[in-house]
């Protein structure tokens, strides 16, 4: 077995125990302990700070993923060149923190008035920023070493736990709310210098500035292509979390806690996602560069078709246990105000997942800078239209903001994506998994409704237990994945094996 496998599986293992640990902070330990404006400032700080690393560090993270290999040896120490990047990246740091510095006024002017609880607090993006630009070199260095297992465990199980850890001490009544905000920049900064032995551990930290690469043939298709990622990565990221920033400048904390809350739920839905991708890209990439449009259009349609079908699941299993769910998180009467968010960014998620990885097949294609100056567009038009919403709708203001800029913008990209290479994710398979999810919803309807927690609990088991029997019974008698139905029949023979002997 080789290492990217090995690397690969580990990693995958870290994954999903990120995830659990995700749902039990998220869920349960935040809400339990934080009130809803606590909550919020513990979310927003992080998230925000993830925003601006996006600008910050200059695209040094992908400029290494696609230029790395021109560099890579290890007797020369790649020529300097994780030194050329940490130098780039601690220019766009002090880039960010004058640009940060000039406008603290009006950032702080911008929460007085609905989220002042956050002024005292919103200083810490700066170290937390400078600390994620780092985290996500080292990871981008890692990954191009073929080591991923370490850096996702620092990232799924170290910082997460650290986080419900602090949250844990802070509701033991030990520290103030303030250590909390304090340890959360700690547990960054760790994480750094964890990366940093862990790479000079494997006898690869070369921290010697390339200054040559200033001068070779590579520095000018370098700084452009990081052009368009900054421009793209700024705008993914704002796509993903301007919606409970401008919550919070215009509602409050606690409205900007209930959506978050709701948006972490709706998450979920593309863990199916996150899997076929690290399978499929490297496949979609190579089609792409041999121009094989036999290849691309198979693997298009297919990655479309299973991501439907996992994130249908999930989507039915969240809006059928819906009300149950937020009956059994604390505080769940405050939260389930966000129900109607949990809806309708489910939805655009569906419709992401049933459109494919139309975003991939722009990005790795000779116009990849078509795929950035796309999000950056409609960042702007989610910005523009959550401006307006949140006036009208509040929190459901910003679900429908986001939900119909994300529509937009997925349709944008798949009708280029067609323009360009002549395929559509779509197909009448998809119908049959909407019909099937259709049906089951409305039989859970039938199901009576909970008064009280322990109802809820039992309820939630039935119907989780009634959708997953009846949904892929369904989908296998229909045959609607053709790669499910050979998992289905790969394991009952080693069933039937295990049984025989």
């Amino acid at each position: 077995m080789g290492i990217v496998v090995r690397q690969s599986l580990k990693a995958s293992f870290v994954s999903y125990i990120g995830v659990g640990l995700g749902l039990i902070n998220n869920l349960f330990v935040s809400t339990q302990i934080l009130n809803p404006e606590q909550l919020a400032i513990n979310r927003l700080l992080l998230e925000n700070s993830l925003v601006f690393a996006c600008f910050a560090h200059l695209g040094t993270p992908f400029i290494l993923d696609r230029f790395f290999v021109h560099f890579k040896d290890q007797e020369k120490k790649h020529s300097g060149f994780l030194g050329f990047l940490l130098l780039i990246s601690l220019v766009g740091v002090g880039i960010f923190s004058l640009i940060y510095i000039a406008f603290r006024e009006p950032i702080a002017d911008y929460f007085r008035l609905k989220s002042p609880q956050i002024i005292d607090y919103h200083f810490f993006s700066l170290p937390l920023t400078a600390f994620w630009v780092y985290i996500i070199v080292f990871e981008g260095y890692s990954r191009n070493n073929s080591r991923i297992a370490i850096p996702a465990a620092i990232r799924e199980i170290f910082l997460k736990g650290f986080n419900m850890g602090i949250i844990l001490i802070y509701g033991l009544g030990w520290i103030g709310f303030d250590y909390v905000i304090y340890g959360m920049v700690l547990m960054y900064l760790l994480a750094v210098i964890i990366l940093v032995l862990y790479i000079k551990n494997l006898k690869k930290l070369f921290l010697g500035i390339g200054w040559n690469i200033f001068k070779g043939e590579y520095f000018k298709p370098m700084i452009i292509y990081g052009f368009f990622i900054i421009l793209g990565g700024l705008g993914e990221n704002v796509f993903k979390f301007v919606d409970r920033v401008m919550l919070a400048g215009q509602e409050g904390l606690a409205e900007s806690a209930i959506f978050i809350l709701a948006t972490f739920i709706v998450t979920t839905i593309e863990i199916p996602k996150k899997a076929l991708s690290q399978i499929s890209i490297p496949i979609l990439s190579e089609a792409i560069q041999t121009n094989n449009r036999g290849k691309l259009n198979e693997i298009y349609h297919k990655v479309a078709l299973n991501q439907l079908m996992g994130g249908a699941f999930v989507f039915l299993g969240i809006w059928c246990c819906i009300d149950e769910l937020f009956m059994i998180i604390p505080r769940g009467a405050i939260y389930s105000e966000g129900k109607w968010v949990v809806f309708f960014l489910g939805l655009a998620t569906l419709f992401n997942l049933a459109s494919g990885l139309r975003g991939e097949v722009i990005t790795y294609s000779h116009k990849y800078y078509i795929s950035s100056i796309f999000v950056f567009i409609f960042a702007l038009v989610n910005i523009v239209l959550n401006h307006w919403l949140i006036d009208l709708y509040k929190i459901d203001g910003a679900a429908y903001a986001t939900t119909i800029s994300s529509i937009l913008y997925i349709t944008t990209q798949v009708f280029y994506v067609y323009r360009k290479f002549g395929i559509l994710p779509y197909q009448r398979k998809q119908i049959y998994i909407v019909i099937v999810a259709l049906i089951i919803w409305a039989m859970m309807l039938l199901l009576p409704k909970a008064d009280n927690m322990w109802q809820a609990l039992f309820i939630l088991s039935l119907k989780a237990l009634i959708i997953t029997v009846l949904y892929f019974i369904s989908i296998l008698k229909l045959k609607v994945s053709p790669e499910l139905n050979n998992l289905y029949k790969m394991g009952l023979n080693f069933l039937y094996k295990k049984l025989g002997k």
